[in-house]
């Protein structure tokens, strides 16, 4: 049995639970481990094991298995009419098989009679795979491992809601061609110094294999799974590149900006030493790719970058067989050369900035206003964090305003360019990219309805995470119209109100000053309030605005 790593807590744990287990005897119930045994009825049950030859396919300790006087079945003038497929002899505690094919079975055991080879390394080395049952676990080739369950338990306990992918190990399809022979022998023991992938919860086992099997199962996995060298690509390309072009210094440099976020941005989802990726699902994190070459072999890796999804099916990341323009006369083959030396030069640092633009918007002065709808982030100023349902207007004059929808909230006010869109790991994110006209804008919802005889502050009721509802909106030439409604509950009665905005672009008379102009109608408004537009901002930060 192999040796599950527990902590003190967690074997304590297990032993409750299996402690206060009950099981029904007799219609009563008792502990699993309260009842004695009867001197008397352990006798008759071995009498009843020794008579139903039950060690004959099962093993029990100091129980003789009892077949020396079974006839062999290479003996070529067999009989069958004294085997198992013949009639029930109860007397001689045989089992009885009244629904198999007894001619076919007859064909196959006298097809064998003359000499057979023996099984092969390969053979042998399956079977120890199989018998340490590492594929009840683990994903290979078209078996299913532990996922079927992992997908269960999701479903059914709140626990694990959304934790599927942190309960399914690493799959071994062509781990025999990945990892090193030493690294390999390592983690068929479960032997490893610490957790390779930390965020899993599911724990690798320590197995004590002979020597022999551990032989075996190291033979099987490499020839079964490993391409010889030499072996011709069924990918065009795909060959290790070594570039004796440059020196060790500038390849490392190369390879560091290969990995970053302008080019291949393996720190988007990879860990590299000390540095963590943020923002990345469990389904989509990756190995320590640093010094990844004291476990991984090269050929796979060059392999593995051309096409994971031929390696294993429905894998989250991207084949790299574009290369990356202007680096290494836009070879890919050398370029995934260059990332797999500086990754295992000792010198390698992860590039800090995993952040990547991606495009940049801008409103010259004769364009309508432009409207995007997508994730915003706050700046640090207006409060930080991410606006899910934005409304984002950019004008001609260089104004841009970021409006939450759901909060019924202004949340930033720029001048300059509109917006950039940006990666940041396997996120994506829209940010105002000008300066701040105003700050102190936070998430309270703009508008209040005013008791007028007490002066009470009746805010909106709150659905969820919203206090305002989208019926539609229109650009309109210089104008961008939003229609919403807001419910306020009044002496415990609901009133919805409907609420019109338009934003337009604004100016001096003189030219000196530009802004925006915000235009806010409601109706109908309860008899007895004042619908009150709040002052969501500091100071202005920029003058004329």
């Amino acid at each position: 049995m192999p040796v599950v790593k527990l902590t003190d807590l967690e074997r304590a744990e297990i032993a409750k639970t299996l402690a206060s287990w009950k099981r029904e005897t007799n219609g009563a119930k008792t502990s699993a481990t309260s009842s004695v045994p009867d001197e008397s009825l352990v006798t008759r049950g071995r009498q009843l094991v020794e008579q139903s030859r039950c060690t004959a396919c099962h093993r029990l300790p100091g129980n003789d298995p009892g077949v020396t006087s079974v006839p062999p079945l290479k003996l070529r003038q067999f009989n069958w009419d004294q085997s198992c497929l013949s009639g029930a002899k109860r007397e001689l505690g045989r089992p009885v098989y009244e629904n198999v094919d007894v001619q076919a079975l007859q064909a196959y055991v006298e097809s064998r009679l003359d000499a057979l080879s023996p099984p092969s390394e390969w053979t042998k080395g399956r079977s120890v795979l199989e018998r340490r049952n590492c594929l009840a676990c683990h994903e290979r080739d078209l078996g299913t491992g532990i996922v079927p369950i992992a997908g269960t338990l999701e479903r059914t306990d709140e626990r694990f809601r959304g934790q599927s992918q942190a309960l399914i190990p690493p799959a071994l399809t062509a781990v025999g061609d990945k990892l090193l022979d030493k690294a390999l022998a390592l983690a068929v023991r479960g032997e490893q110094k610490s957790p390779r992938l930390p965020w899993l919860q599911v724990r690798m086992p320590r197995f004590s294999h002979t020597e022999e099997d551990q032989r075996l199962l190291l033979s099987y996995l490499v020839e079964h799974d490993r391409i010889p060298a030499g072996a011709p690509e069924s990918l065009p390309g795909s060959q290790i590149a070594v570039d004796q072009t440059t020196d060790a210094q500038q390849t490392l440099l190369t390879g560091h900006a290969l990995a970053g976020a302008g080019a291949f941005n393996c720190v988007a989802c990879h860990k590299f030493g000390d540095y963590e990726p943020r923002n990345v699902a469990l389904g989509t994190k990756g190995c320590d790719l640093l010094m990844i070459g004291d476990r991984m072999r090269s050929e796979f890796f060059h392999r593995w970058t051309r096409a994971p999804l031929r390696v294993v099916p429905g894998m989250e990341m991207p084949n790299f067989n574009k290369p990356v323009a202007g680096v290494l006369d836009s070879d890919v083959d050398r370029q995934i050369s260059a990332v797999w030396r500086a990754i295992n030069d000792p010198r390698f640092t992860a590039p800090t900035n995993p952040t990547q633009v991606e495009q940049l918007l801008i409103v010259e002065p004769d364009m309508p206003p432009q409207i995007i709808r997508d994730v915003f982030t706050v700046s640090p100023q207006n409060g930080s964090g991410y606006v899910a349902r934005s409304f984002a207007i950019g004008f001609g004059n260089g104004h841009s305003l970021l409006f939450d929808i759901d909060r019924f909230a202004v949340r930033g006010w720029t001048l300059g360019d509109f917006a950039r869109q940006r990666t940041e790991g396997k996120s994506w994110y829209w940010d105002l990219a000008g300066v701040d006209v105003m700050t102190g804008f936070n998430a309270d919802n703009d508008l209040v309805l005013l008791n007028e005889a007490t002066e009470e502050v009746i805010p909106a009721t709150l659905d969820g995470v919203r206090v305002a509802k989208l019926l539609r909106y229109q650009q309109d030439g210089e104008r961008v119209t939003l229609q919403q409604t807001m419910s306020f509950t009044i002496d415990d009665n609901s009133q919805d109100v409907s609420i019109t905005q338009e934003f337009s672009t604004f100016s001096d008379d003189d030219g000196t000053g530009s802004g925006v102009l915000r235009r806010v109608t409601a109706s109908p408004i309860p008899e007895g309030y004042d619908l009150v537009l709040r002052s969501s901002a500091e100071t202005p930060q920029l003058a004329g605005a």
